[in-house]
């Protein structure tokens, strides 16, 4: 008798293959809800970061404007390297950050290895685009690439087609050198807005030299030289309508009915003006033509003519 309550006692006291496959489930469960807590606090924590780095990174490139009245070039910044500036008068050496951060890695969300960057570009001194990704939506700012500038943290650098993200927002032609009215595109095939309102400085025109919609020097047609060189006699040097010089100045001689050259054009004898001493233009032969009625070798030959 004893001996049977001895195995129901400790039959009670045992734990059943099914009570122990469900304590071994649930500690899974909680395991992995666990991780799963942790991988979303650090990609929160990266996230955050980002933003931190990003708004440390617009202090110190407001703070290199104000001493260098500009923000620095694309060359200037370097992933690990200070951003300093030097004074050119002083020499003063100015550091706004001992070490330019990275993005934190891995890349979360939809960002790729490749955009889990801070991108710095500058097309001019009196702006800038700072493009960073984030995995996820944070302190309002969304997920995906955003591009810092002066004036804001973020904004979305989506394309046209609104499926891919663009980082480039160059204009083609760039707006500073563009004229005219023509609408133009970016590099990421988005409309501009505002087309170009700037006018070209003289002699140059907009679309002058064949090219549309850029200053250049007008293009010239009117290649008609003054005067005729089918009328012109003498070696004065030639321009054209278009101000170009003439490399070949005029050879032509002057034949009947239009004789004599005059101020490079061949024009008629009217006057002894017109004729070079000892003819004139009263001289024997052709009428209006220079020439010498007197064959007398008086005084000597060099006033010799006929």
């Amino acid at each position: 008798m004893f001996k049977n309550l001895w195995k129901a006692e400790r039959k009670i006291n045992a734990f059943t293959l099914i009570e122990l496959l469900v304590v071994i489930a649930i500690i899974a469960i909680l395991t992995t809800l666990s991780v799963l807590a942790l991988q979303s606090a650090r990609e929160k924590a990266r996230n955050s970061k980002r933003i931190a780095d990003i708004k440390q990174l617009k202090t110190a490139l407001e703070l290199y404007y104000n001493d260098a009245n500009g923000y620095p070039p694309a060359s200037a910044f370097v992933t690990g390297s200070a951003l300093s500036y030097t004074d050119s008068q002083s020499g003063q050496v100015n550091t706004y950050i001992n070490q330019i951060p990275s993005s934190p890695i891995p890349a979360d969300g939809d960002c790729t290895q490749q955009n889990n960057s801070y991108s710095y570009s500058s097309a001019n001194p009196s702006t800038y685009t700072l493009s960073y990704c984030l995995g996820g939506n944070t302190q309002s700012i969304p997920d995906g690439i955003n591009i810092a500038t002066p004036a804001q943290l973020y904004s979305l650098a989506q394309s046209q087609s609104g499926n891919e993200s663009c980082t480039d927002t160059t204009w083609t032609p760039d707006p500073s050198t563009y004229c005219g009215d023509a609408t133009q595109t970016s590099n990421c095939d988005n409309t501009r807005t505002t087309t170009g309102t700037l006018s070209c400085s003289s002699p140059a025109t907009c679309g002058g030299g064949g090219t549309a919609n850029q200053c250049g020097q007008p293009a010239c047609t009117d290649t008609t030289w003054t005067p005729d060189p089918a009328t012109y006699c003498g070696d004065a040097t030639q321009t054209s309508n278009c101000n170009a010089t003439r490399t070949t100045a005029g050879t032509l001689s002057c034949s009947s009915p239009t004789p004599v050259c005059n101020n490079n054009i061949c024009v008629e004898c009217t006057d002894n003006s017109t004729c070079t001493l000892p003819q004139t233009c009263a001289g024997s032969g052709t009428p209006n033509v220079c020439g010498c009625s007197d064959a007398t070798w008086t005084p000597d030959p060099s006033s010799y003519c006929g």
